[in-house]
Parts: structure tokens; sequence; C-alpha cells
């Protein structure tokens, strides 16, 4: 990661302890970064953590006063587009739904932005995306396709039980585990 301006290095073990407690656990994916773009498409140089829990991206401030706290967040089944610009500016759009619309903007820097793109893009397949077809899956634009498979490369199996627990996540419900071990 040297040389690797957007990404920094160091989570702090209080910051790895507030991101398991928010996620419920390891998150699929955990970067602290400096945004590109504030909420209004103004161009800016802001820290942010990036944690992408089993259903949700989240982005994380540490405020001055009041310390961590989670600012937005993106459910997987309101993920709408990924798109790299021509000024390598790598933006994630999650629509209105599960909570607030919002765009995530990231210069794009390689290897650490691919491997977002990757694993958020897995993380929707893997969490019953599969099952939807090729019309309602997040538009994808700019990015290279080895980043952003077909649902063909991901395997089908036990996807109906992932689909299940997402969108009972997205409706804030538990789900139930005799439902789950119907699919199982």
């Amino acid at each position: 990661m040297s040389g690797d301006a957007t990404y920094l290095r160091d989570i702090s073990p209080s910051e790895q302890t507030f991101v398991q407690r928010v996620c419920g656990g390891a998150p699929r994916f955990l970067a602290k970064l400096r945004k590109a773009e504030d909420s209004q498409g103004r161009s800016t140089s802001t820290v942010r953590i990036v944690a992408l829990s089993s259903h949700k991206l989240l982005s994380i401030k540490n405020r001055p006063l009041s310390g961590l706290a989670v600012l937005r967040q993106g459910h997987l089944e309101d993920l709408a587009a990924m798109k790299l610009d021509a000024q390598d500016l790598l933006r994630v759009y999650f629509k209105k739904g599960y909570d607030e619309a919002f765009v995530i903007a990231v210069p794009w820097e390689t290897p650490m932005t691919a491997s977002f793109v990757r694993t958020l893009w897995e993380a929707w397949h893997d969490t019953g995306g599969g099952l939807k077809d090729e019309a309602e899956a997040p538009h994808v634009e700019g990015l290279p396709a080895e980043l952003t498979p077909p649902k063909s490369a991901f395997p089908r199996r036990g996807l109906e039980v992932e689909l299940y627990e997402r969108l009972r996540d997205y409706y804030r419900r538990a789900p139930k585990a005799a439902t789950s071990e119907l699919f199982a």
C-alpha cells in the first residue's frame, strides 16, 4: 500500500472494535480512506472508515467530540450502480430504501479500490443477488470486467437462504431459524 494516498494504513484497535460491534462480527472489507467528494459533490479530503458487513456498506467518521459514528449506510439490496469515470473516480450509488440514498466517491487506487469493488460485487451475489435477473443487477460502468463477473461465475447453491436472510435484514427482522433450515 505504499504510495497509495487514498487508503490509510492504520486502523486503531478501538476503531476495529467499533466496526466489529456495528457489523455484528468481522467485516468483509475494512479500510480507512480519504473521500474524494462530500455529499454535495464538492472536492474534499475527509477521512472515513469504510466497512462492508454481511449486508451493509457503512461509512464511519471519527468525530472530535462524540467519537466514532456511522454517518451513512447502504444495504446491498439498495446497491444501484458502481461507476468509474474519466477522472479515475469510483462512485458507488445506493438508492433510497433501507436508509437514505447516498453515493460514496473514492479515487481509483489499485489494488485496494479494485479489492473493494470485487468484494462488494461478490457480497451482492453471495447474499442472493445471483438469483435476480441481470436487469436487476447493479449498473456497472467503466470497471474492468474481471472485477464484476456475470452471475454465471458464482455458485448458485444456498443462495435462497442468503437472499432470505438479506431481505429479513433489510426489513429489520431477524431470520427465523425454522425457515432457514427449510432451505438448507
